[in-house]
């Protein structure tokens, strides 16, 4: 089998179907240890063998060489990385897929693309909103700041939104990394012009607000605004302190779950499957939030899980280079094999 050229090791890992049927392009998360311990489920360790910084993790195909779209979510050097990898194919359970995650390249650096990788994502480079991703038009009146790769949007008295220019139809998930500053935090999407907080929203009928995860110790899990009133989905109070805090919404065709932190609840409410992505905040002047990074990810209930993870494979080239050629597997044999 050919071998990705410059890399040293690989791991082969199986992911197996879900029972929900063949998904293809679908994106699994990956924990890369740079010690030592036992390859399981999401969690591979590579023994010190890669960079300290993650940089050199590759992600292939099943052929060895067709390198796989990945972001890194975040990493401790030295420790760990977190991975999301596009599977471009993943067969019907009990069948499986099989992915290489090399590794092994003191020259190599990341190539990590949450665009490339996911239905859509921001993690808000530069100085100034991408408007070809977001929209700004129903702000009303509030300000943000686009710096340090995060995103904080002020309230003026209305609660402002920002949303995506996309819209999404369920199944489909929402990951996003949020701070707390000085209010509740508040995540969601919509439909149609959403409710402003004051009473005074545009001449529109039918409009909803789905704000998927509204957390303060005063608030529920999940809320939707219907006609100006807000409908309980679920009723999980949660003391959220100030900080950062990872977010996610599951909109599914036969419900809804968000969580924050781990902490859950859901819904059976169907009213609505597919809006924009909003971000948000509460109306109080003067009331801040942060966004680090948002990513919408696809999704199949149950999602498909982690198989088995292969022996570390070494690639040993007579010029000290690995270039799609054989490989030698250490754990069965050992044999030289001029890999330029």
């Amino acid at each position: 089998m050919a071998w990705l050229e410059g890399w040293q090791y690989r791991k082969s890992h199986e992911i197996v179907g879900s029972t929900a049927g063949a998904v293809t392009d679908y994106q699994i998360r990956i924990k890369v240890h740079y010690g030592s311990g036992t390859d399981s489920g999401e969690d591979v360790y590579l023994n010190g063998k890669c960079r300290t910084d993650f940089g050199d993790i590759r992600f292939t195909s099943d052929d060895g060489v067709t390198e796989l779209p990945y972001w890194m979510e975040e990493k401790v050097d030295g420790d760990y990385a977190i991975f999301w990898v596009k599977v471009p194919s993943i067969p019907a359970n009990p069948n499986t897929a099989t992915i290489y995650i090399y590794y092994g390249n003191p020259d190599a650096t990341t190539t990590s693309n949450g665009d490339n990788t996911f239905l859509f994502f921001d993690d808000f480079e530069g100085s100034d909103l991408d408007t070809s991703k977001w929209s700004t038009e129903w702000l009303y009146g509030a300000s943000y700041s686009v710096a340090d790769s995060i995103i904080t949007i002020t309230s003026s008295g209305t609660r402002p939104y920002i949303h995506t220019l996309k819209t999404f139809t369920a199944p489909f998930v929402i990951e996003a990394k949020v701070q707390k500053i000085n209010n509740d935090i508040e995540f969601g999407w919509f439909v149609t012009p959403p409710f402003r907080g004051t009473g005074s929203n545009p001449p529109t009928t039918g409009y909803m607000l789905l704000d998927a995860i509204w957390l303060s110790p005063e608030s529920v899990l999940i809320d939707k605004a219907e006609n100006k009133s807000w409908i309980h989905l679920a009723t999980t109070p949660l003391s959220v302190p100030t900080g950062w805090h990872r977010m996610r919404v599951f909109q599914k065709t036969d419900g809804i779950t968000g969580d924050i932190d781990g902490t859950s609840a859901s819904t059976t409410d169907t009213s609505y499957q597919s809006g924009n992505i909003c971000l948000t905040n509460r109306e109080t002047n003067g009331a801040q939030q942060s966004f680090d990074w948002i990513f919408v990810r696809k999704y199949v209930d149950p999602e498909p899980s982690h198989g088995a993870w292969g022996s570390e494979e070494v690639c040993v080239s007579l010029t000290d280079t690995c270039k799609g050629g054989d490989w030698v597997s250490l754990d069965r044999y050992l044999k030289l094999t001029d890999c330029t």
